[in-house]
């Protein structure tokens, strides 16, 4: 760890975006013998991430990508104080990160970290790969583990794939703001994780394979979840708990266990014109007076929508038509190491 970072009070989070822009593009290449580039490794990633100006966009050629170094933000959560430590921090900062296909960021050195995380910032990222980042102990104040972690900050996220993150793929927390499309999530403990009053909106995208749920939409969060899969996810694919509230439109809730869609205390789902099949116990749950899963118009369950290795429906049945994936999500995945 190098640096402990302090946040911006939440009043002032966004005053550097009326900063007039500049429109320079900063290189990152891979560390490797033979680069030819200023920015090199992730080490080089973070110093052109500081250096960027308003506006600026950093792009990042294909390698692999390792944590090393890593920076620590406080934050408190319940009225403990944490410290989400990240590979890169991007604080303060308006900026789009483009990476080509090829790049991947690799957390499976071993190095616990959060491949990014991003405080009081304006970013969008596309085509980012990220997989396998590690987490230390579990009884510790350090958050890691993460794929990207949004705190205080409006995002864009496209075309991007979290492979096997221990901890959350994608955590928005605080007053964070995010529309993201293109997004595939495999294998984490929990794919998308929002808290306090985060608001997200989610398009064609995958969240497949977590150890938890799917999506966790805690506090007062809002989620919009539009021709998106979650399948197989192992603690519901939905779920509302606190007063949470998600809709969702034209999206596939298949194979989980137990529930496909959970709203629990004051928390409330919506789901209309989508298809729910094959949850282990049932498709939706309900509990107390409050928490609710409100079944809308057009709400299949008897129709196996065949899904393919894309998770794209196979099925030709007028039912699904508008449901589901519109192509298949997520940067490239690398098989090069």
């Amino acid at each position: 760890m190098d640096q402990i970072y302090r946040l911006l009070p939440v009043a002032a989070l966004m005053a550097f975006a009326a900063v007039p822009a500049r429109a320079d593009t900063l290189d990152v290449c891979a560390d490797v013998p033979g680069a030819a580039c200023a920015y090199k490794g992730t080490a080089g990633l973070q110093a052109a991430v500081d250096a960027a100006g308003v506006g600026d966009t950093i792009k990042i050629d294909a390698g692999i990508y390792r944590p090393g170094a890593t920076q620590d933000v406080p934050f408190t959560d319940d009225g403990e104080a944490l410290r989400i430590r990240g590979a890169v921090l991007i604080n303060r900062k308006k900026l789009h990160i483009e990476a080509a296909p090829g790049a991947v960021f690799d957390g499976s050195d071993g190095t616990p970290s959060n491949a990014f995380v991003i405080v009081g910032s304006d970013v969008s990222f596309n085509n980012i790969n990220i997989r396998d980042y590690q987490s230390g102990s579990d009884t510790d104040d350090i958050y890691d583990g993460h794929g990207l972690f949004f705190i205080n900050s409006r995002g864009v996220v496209t075309n991007t794939s979290i492979h096997g993150t221990k901890k959350m793929a994608l955590t928005i927390r605080g007053a964070s703001t995010l529309d993201v499309s293109g997004l595939r999530i495999t294998d984490s403990h929990m794919g998308i994780w929002l808290e306090e009053n985060a608001k997200l909106t989610l398009r064609n995208s995958l969240v497949s394979g977590s150890e938890e749920a799917g999506i966790g939409g805690y506090d007062i969060t809002e989620t919009l979840i539009e021709n998106s899969v979650f399948v197989g996810n192992l603690d519901d694919g939905i779920y509302a708990p606190d007063t949470g509230h998600i809709v969702v439109r034209n999206s596939i809730i298949a194979g989980n266990a137990p529930y496909g869609m959970r709203a629990l205390t004051g928390g409330v789902i919506e789901i209309e014109n989508s298809l729910m099949f094959g949850d282990v116990e049932a498709a939706y749950f309900t509990d107390g007076e409050t928490a609710k899963v409100v079944l809308g118009e057009g709400v299949v369950t008897d129709i196996d929508p065949k899904l393919d290795a894309d998770y794209l429906p196979q099925a030709a049945a007028p039912a699904l038509k508008g449901i589901g994936l519109k192509s298949r999500p997520g940067a490239a995945e690398i098989k090069t190491d």
